[in-house]
């Protein structure tokens, strides 16, 4: 039976009737009767109808499931606040490559924001999301640490000034974005080879902040938003010439159904949003 909650679920995400019925599910009814015994009761056959028809009732009662690259998690409440008064919606904050690689083994969603155009388009590649990429933000890279300094230099100086007993914390340039424009970002200032000794790598951008709020770096190399969402001190802003352009993509999941995506659409694009990525300090 769990087959057929299956079934009706997927054919959910097609063409929805106003009752929740699907015209797919219909078709495999009619395709279900003639294997049925020939002493089958009318029973069974009303049991199959409204086994079809709750499970499409629940599949349009699930909320809304929005996958997010984990350096989006200042914006969780605001995103809750906005769907609060419409529809239920399940937020999951991943690495960019997490998030990939889940949604490319099947994981259920109606939208993903990522941070990272080649996860992008591996999605694109295999058809897991639908073409249509809209910018959702974009974010700038910081140098951070806990405490002021009494002068505020560029972040090169910075940078050339650290002594070789303090560490820096980044993210890790082979699994998470950040981690590859930081690693850019050092390779144009020529400091790449110069601070390798001292860098202690972290496995999101999230992660990242939370170890220097923790105390296992002295210095770390953020993304402005986490670093005003942690409370750090952002000592300078890193040029964004130096690095590839740091954007938030939204991409609607392969097979969910449309009016679910035109929600995410519309709330995640509307002025209220615009306000919340402001405060929280994306661009």
């Amino acid at each position: 039976m769990w087959w057929a909650c299956r079934k009706n679920k997927l054919a959910n995400r097609a063409t929805v009737s106003p009752r929740g019925f699907t015209a797919w599910s219909s078709v495999q009814l009619i395709a279900w009767i003639p294997r049925l015994n020939r002493g089958t009761t009318r029973k069974s056959v009303i049991a199959v109808v409204i086994l079809l028809i709750s499970c499409s009732e629940k599949g349009e009662r699930d909320p809304i499931k929005l996958y997010l690259a984990s350096s989006l998690t200042p914006l969780a409440e605001d995103i809750k606040a906005l769907f609060a008064k419409e529809e239920k919606i399940d937020l999951i904050f991943l690495s960019s490559s997490a998030v990939a690689k889940q949604v490319l083994q099947g994981a259920p969603c109606d939208g993903i924001i990522l941070a990272d155009d080649e996860w992008n388009k591996k999605l694109l590649n295999h058809g897991k999301v639908l073409g249509g990429v809209k910018q959702f933000a974009k974010n700038t890279l910081v140098l951070a640490r806990m405490n002021p300094i009494p002068a505020l230099l560029d972040a090169k100086t910075h940078l050339q000034r650290i002594d070789k007993g303090e560490k820096i914390v980044i993210s890790d340039p082979d699994y998470v974005p950040l981690g590859r424009y930081t690693q850019e970002a050092l390779e144009h200032l020529g400091l790449d080879k110069k601070l390798s000794g001292q860098l202690i790598k972290a496995h999101s951008a999230r992660q990242a902040s939370l170890l220097l709020k923790r105390g296992l770096g002295t210095w770390a190399i953020l993304y402005r938003t986490d670093a005003i969402h942690d409370g750090a001190v952002v000592v300078a802003r890193i040029d964004p010439s130096l690095h590839r352009s740091m954007d938030y993509l939204f991409l609607a999941c392969k097979g969910a159904a449309s009016h679910r995506v035109a929600k995410l659409d519309r709330l995640l694009f509307s002025e209220g949003m615009k306000r919340a990525l402001v405060k929280r300090g994306f661009r």
